[in-house]
């Protein structure tokens, strides 16, 4: 992996003709011989001492020939070691995502793969709101909602599903007759970036919808957090029914409404390293892809607008 006309120099050289040369290199004589021309240009000084039958290397050529076979080799072993670590999987690996996506999805698959590789050496990183990856030097992250135009690479791992849920206790306490207005009475925990949204809608399969106007009371900044405060009966919340799927079957948790539900949300992989993505990226990739996003059916305890007390 060296310059054309270093190369051509070389095999003039080892071959002792232009001709000889241009049969290797499978070029044109005029080809091999300009750039020979060129690169004795470029170094000021004459290479070759031609007759009429053969060319004859001046001292300067026999140094310089000397160096290029060494660093011929040197760029040969620089680009199989670059080569070879593209295809092996080890070494560091940053990878961003959020707080209740890291915990039950990332790091179980992260931890099943270290089994299989234990050279890698992850550094997870916990961040609901998205990061710079090319700023930060990070190599992989999860994304969930729809992605903005850009530049970087990103693979659909799947979707879920959020859920308006509450705890048994609290929704016991409150009355389980709720209708969509109703909710609008109970207490809300909402995520931070969240504040903003004053309305949810739920659609049944049939196209019916459903509008809820819920008044903020509690805020958290994680996922984890306000699944902590629904458990505990401080109020009721929109989570991802892939980390509240243990509550919803037995019941501690009861998903409000159960013939509607909240748009899908997707989940994304996403990267800066376009098509050249490491071997690293693409075996969490791989393993990521597998992952069960699928949502949850839910409890046989569930609250809707019909259901009685």
């Amino acid at each position: 992996m060296i310059a054309p006309e270093i190369r051509a120099f070389m095999r003039v050289y080892e071959l002792g003709g232009i001709s000889q040369a241009a049969r290797e290199l499978s070029l044109s004589k005029s080809v091999v011989s300009a750039r020979l021309g060129e690169l004795e240009h470029a170094v000021g000084a004459k290479l070759f001492k031609r007759t009429t039958r053969k060319l004859n290397p001046t001292p300067i050529a026999d140094s310089f020939y000397r160096n290029c076979v060494t660093i011929e080799a040197q760029a040969e072993a620089a680009w199989n070691e670059v080569k070879n670590h593209g295809g092996e999987i080890g070494g560091p690996i940053s990878i961003t995502a959020p707080n209740a996506l890291l915990e039950r999805k990332v790091a179980p698959m992260i931890g099943a793969l270290m089994k299989t590789y234990p050279d890698l050496k992850p550094t997870l990183i916990i961040d609901d709101l998205r990061r710079d990856l090319r700023e930060e030097n990070i190599d992989l992250a999860i994304t969930v909602g729809e992605l903005e135009d850009s530049d970087l690479k990103c693979v659909r791992l799947g979707e879920f599903h959020n859920v308006l849920c509450g705890s048994e206790e609290y929704l016991s306490a409150k009355g389980v007759d709720h209708s969509p207005a109703d909710v609008a009475s109970l207490d809300f925990i909402t995520a931070q970036w969240r504040l903003g949204i004053a309305a949810h809608t739920l659609k049944r399969a049939g196209g019916d919808e459903l509008v809820i106007r819920p008044a903020t009371t509690r805020v958290a900044n994680s996922i984890p957090t306000m699944l902590t405060l629904t458990k505990l009966g401080a109020g009721v919340s929109i989570l991802p029914d892939f980390l509240i799927e243990h509550e919803l079957q037995e019941g501690s948790i009861i998903k409000l409404f159960p013939d509607y539900d909240l748009p899908a949300t997707p989940v994304y992989a996403v990267h800066p390293y376009g098509n050249l993505a490491p071997a690293n990226v693409r075996r969490c990739i791989d393993e990521l892809r597998k992952m069960q996003l699928s949502r949850t059916s839910g409890s046989d305890r569930q609250v809707d607008g019909s259901a009685q007390a």
